[in-house]
């Protein structure tokens, strides 16, 4: 069964940092790279993906549709790898109702897309 336009409710986008302020390269006007030390006790900037499974199911029910966006962004976001962003529209599709489409956006410094990642 198609779900409607939830009336009321606003979209909106919110930007995901799949590896927080992690990048491959380290531009001197790159103030974002300077993130890392907010989070000194951390080891790692990936996310999990339990966090990626619930974040990708409350952001979808709480847009009221029909067409849903993703914004991908980092420091540099496929560090995280491409398994984690197949696995990412495959819980997109699990969560979205009947009839509404996804769109992701990524933002890249593209040193890292192959042809593998380009044909994703």
């Amino acid at each position: 069964m198609e779900q409607p336009v939830q009336k009321g409710k606003e979209p909106f986008n919110t930007m995901v940092f799949p590896v927080g302020p992690s990048c491959n390269l380290n531009c001197e006007y790159c103030n974002y790279l300077e993130k890392t030390s907010l989070y000194q006790d951390t080891g790692s900037f990936k996310m999990s993906y339990e966090l990626l499974d619930e974040f990708t199911r409350q952001y979808i029910e709480a847009q009221p549709g029909p067409v849903i966006s993703f914004c991908w962004q980092g420091g540099e976001p496929v560090l995280r790898g491409l398994d984690f962003f197949k696995k990412a529209v495959e819980l997109q599709e699990k969560y979205l109702p009947s009839g509404w489409q996804l769109q992701n956006n990524l933002q890249t410094n593209a040193t890292l897309l192959d042809e593998e990642w380009c044909r994703f």
